[in-house]
């Protein structure tokens, strides 16, 4: 996501660069953003609305910016699915997010959205064993491509660049910004608020 935004984990210590610098740094909000989101019943109709309100109103307000090819497919898949389940669950998106005003970097947006698929995966083995998912309610998103492969090709671009400099600096700065828009459209989903740019 994510679905929750779990932080992935890779199977042996890597050496520092730019992928180990995002997870360091990144830890809080990524954890504050997972936090927020765990509190969403996804057995519950106002729950599953609220997980699939937070995905939307993030994923749109990354729309139309800069990143991979994959991702930006992945961006264009699963926002038409998200808005697909609302409409069949006979609810409406949040209003419009506040962007972000600068220019984001695209891998800053590559590892915010290509990552939170993990948590999709995880996400997903749960729906799968409740009652919304057995009365067959809306699932076009839960039953989308993992897109792993979008996670796996910013891993192999990240691990190549350095953790340090004005370049990594900013896709740093620019990742937390990205968090922070999903956190927001997290918490205004869980509270049911409409204005979401408070």
């Amino acid at each position: 996501m994510s679905e929750t935004f779990l932080r992935p984990r890779d199977p042996l210590p890597v050496p520092d660069c730019l992928r180990a610098r995002l997870r360091r740094e990144l830890a809080r909000v990524h954890a504050a953003l997972d936090q927020v989101a765990a509190r969403m019943d996804l057995n519950s109709h106002q729950g599953y609305v609220a997980f699939l309100r937070m995905n939307e109103a993030g994923l749109a307000a990354m729309q139309g910016r800069r990143c991979a090819p994959g991702v930006a497919a992945m961006r264009a898949d699963l926002l038409l699915r998200l808005r697909q389940d609302l409409a069949t669950m006979e609810e409406v998106p949040l209003p419009d997010m506040a962007e972000p005003a600068a220019e984001l970097a695209p891998l800053a947006i590559d590892y915010v959205l290509s990552g939170s698929r993990l948590g999709g995966v995880v996400l997903r083995q749960r729906w799968e064993k409740g009652p919304l998912a057995r009365e067959g309610a809306a699932s076009s998103f839960m039953t989308a491509s993992d897109y792993l492969e979008t996670w796996r090709a910013f891993c192999a671009t990240a691990r190549d660049l350095p953790a340090t400099g004005a370049m990594a600096d900013q896709i740093v700065a620019d990742a937390a910004t990205v968090f922070a828009v999903f956190l927001r459209s997290a918490q205004a989903a869980s509270a049911g608020r409409s204005e979401v740019n408070a």
